[in-house]
């Protein structure tokens, strides 16, 4: 009978270890995708103004990001060190071309993404479609028959 207790004792205590540990995987995974999710739209919305205050040039380094304005992050930050933080949450290809983002859909847009390859998708919350919009007022769609709009501080 001593034995039968104990057994059933180490299962129930083996079955709660199980479910904290899964607790605490949900709970650091939110946490990763919320952090994702934040950071992505800064690296989008700084992406965004670099490219309309550059004539619809894409940067081509984390450091030209910083030869424009920033967005605001958050009181008195400093964007050298808000870079340091977005170079640990996503990466930017700095080789591509913005005529070619012209030519693409938010869904085909992979040159801003999540370091850490969870399948979430925030492309529509990071702002995709603004960026995408902004090179095409520069570079139109990418199509010969799409001229390229006035750009809104050209007017």
């Amino acid at each position: 009978m001593k034995r039968r207790y104990l057994a059933i004792l180490f299962a129930v205590l083996l079955c709660a270890a199980a479910g904290a540990s899964y607790l605490a995987w949900s709970a650091h995974r939110a946490l990763v995708v919320s952090h994702t999710a934040v950071f992505g739209k800064i690296a989008t919305e700084w992406v965004t103004m670099y490219v309309d205050e550059h004539d619809g040039r894409w940067p081509r380094s984390w450091d030209a990001l910083l030869d424009c304005r920033s967005p605001p992050v958050f009181r008195n930050h400093d964007p050298a060190e808000t870079i340091d933080t977005l170079k640990t949450v996503v990466t930017i290809d700095f080789q591509v071309d913005s005529r070619k983002i012209a030519s693409e859909s938010v869904r085909q847009f992979d040159a801003i993404r999540p370091i850490d390859g969870h399948a979430v998708d925030h492309r529509e919350y990071w702002g995709v479609a603004t960026l995408i919009d902004t090179i095409r007022n520069y570079h139109g769609t990418g199509r010969a028959d799409s001229p390229a709009r006035p750009t809104p501080h050209a007017r």
